[in-house]
């Protein structure tokens, strides 16, 4: 719905530079300023781009879709965002630059429908909320894998990859040129359950104040190549593995206590 339309008799080509509003299979939003081409299956939608969509899955959270500008292109199942495009999902958020959003199809029931199948965006960084923990992760080339439910099954890093995951007790950070994060799916809510990292990789497992219990000590672990899992819930790290010679150092969080290194 919109005003000032132009509409090519021949092609069927519609376009208004107008406030618009439309309505979709599972979904809506809205722009200023519209295109949509029949004959390719292309649509555009100009500026100021707010798009709400449902997936039809039984439970499935809603996606919202913030983008400068979006083209979609139905033939490859493609929907660009530039020059910038945020995806909000319950808790999590995915922001970044040059996104890219694949589809594909999936068949349930005889049904077909549409699904996220992964996300790829530059420059970006995400986080996600739930009680008692938060993860925020950020990379120049970041890229979201998802589930036919569109639950996030796993996110790699490259280049300036940074991970940080706080709970109640402590918070973890990690740096690395290139981090994959594997998540565990359960009651539809992805749970951090691994991470790999890799080349100049350091992890920081900093205590956090708790009432009545002594600060502990602050670990930083460098290597090459590592491997960190997650304890069930993916609130705190429960150890780490190195794949390359490394170092590990201890750093107190009281007065009076000394440091040390060791190599690992």
């Amino acid at each position: 719905k919109t005003s000032g339309v132009v509409v090519d008799v021949v092609t069927g080509r519609a376009e208004t530079d107008r406030p618009s509003t439309f309505i979709f299979e599972n979904g809506s939003g809205k722009a200023t300023g519209a295109f949509y081409d029949p004959t390719t299956h292309e649509l555009q939608l100009k500026s100021g781009v707010e798009v709400n969509w449902k997936a039809p899955a039984p439970n499935a959270k809603a996606t919202r879709i913030e983008s400068s500008s979006l083209v979609y292109h139905e033939a490859t199942s493609e929907i660009l965002l530039n020059p910038w495009g945020r995806m909000t999902r319950g808790g999590t958020v995915v922001e970044g630059e040059n996104v890219v959003v694949h589809l594909k199809q999936v068949v349930t029931g005889g049904n077909t429908r549409r699904v996220i199948n992964h996300v790829h965006a530059e420059r970006a960084h995400g986080t996600d909320t739930a009680p008692n923990r938060k993860l925020q992760y950020a990379a120049d080339d970041l890229l979201v894998d998802c589930d036919d439910d569109g639950e996030i099954q796993k996110i790699t890093g490259q280049n300036n990859a940074h991970l940080v995951s706080t709970s109640d007790s402590a918070e973890t950070t990690v740096n690395a040129n290139h981090v994959d994060l594997d998540f565990t799916v359960v009651n539809k809510e992805s749970i951090l359950s691994h991470v790999a990292a890799n080349g100049q990789a350091v992890v920081n497992a900093q205590p956090l104040p708790v009432k009545g219990r002594e600060l502990g000590e602050t670990h930083i672990l460098r290597s090459e190549a590592l491997e960190m899992k997650m304890r069930p819930g993916g609130h705190d790290m429960e150890s780490v593995v190195t794949h390359a010679p490394g170092t590990l150092e201890f750093v107190p969080n009281q007065i009076g206590r000394a440091s040390c290194r060791e190599r690992v």
